[in-house]
């Protein structure tokens, strides 16, 4: 009852951080909560969803020490044009509404179910746009480096894990540089 109860309670506007009784259950649970919250995020991209079949001991990790939730008002930003983060993040909105606005000024609505920034992941990034919420909304981040440095890890005991990553990250690259308006946005 009281996981059933945490994991509720993070299911809404909470993060991890302001449910007290997270600090006092022990660390499977707490690992075992980062997964089943973020995997359901993490699912809505075809990539993402394959990892979570085929390598869910690799994944479990990278839910628990990279993924965490960022709440967000109106009008905050993100992340803005020409920005190239310290701590890059891979994005994917949970709920609210956000606006891209790229290069060229074009506006771009994202919402729920979106990833913004994938390309962080693959190759070295500055944003190529600004990011903003609408509304109040709920973003999963994916730390760039704790997902490198788990994957890292897994790589060196499993040439599955190491095959589907590279050949993944490859063709994204691949496929950035052929594409003539880059931006934030995944197609």
């Amino acid at each position: 009852r009281v996981c059933r109860n945490a994991k509720h309670a993070i299911s809404g506007d909470l993060t991890p951080e302001s449910v007290e009784l997270l600090h006092v259950i022990s660390e499977p649970l707490k690992i075992e909560l980062s997964f089943d919250m973020y995997s359901q995020v993490l699912q809505t991209h075809p990539f993402f969803l394959e990892l979570l079949q085929q390598l869910g001991p690799m994944m479990r990790p990278v839910c628990h020490r990279a993924m965490s939730m960022l709440l967000l008002s109106s009008t905050d930003v993100i992340f803005t044009l020409g920005e190239e983060p310290q701590e890059p993040k891979m994005y994917i909105v949970v709920s609210g509404t956000l606006e891209y606005t790229d290069s060229y000024g074009e506006v771009t609505m994202v919402g729920e179910r979106k990833c913004v920034s994938e390309a962080a992941l693959w190759t070295t990034w500055k944003h190529r746009g600004t990011l903003t919420a609408l509304s109040d909304a709920k973003l999963a981040m994916l730390d760039v480096q704790g997902f490198i440095d788990i994957s890292q890890r897994f790589m060196r005991k499993s040439d599955a894990a190491g095959v589907k990553i590279v050949n993944y990250a490859a063709k994204f690259v691949k496929d950035l540089n052929k594409s003539e308006e880059k931006n934030d946005l995944v197609k």
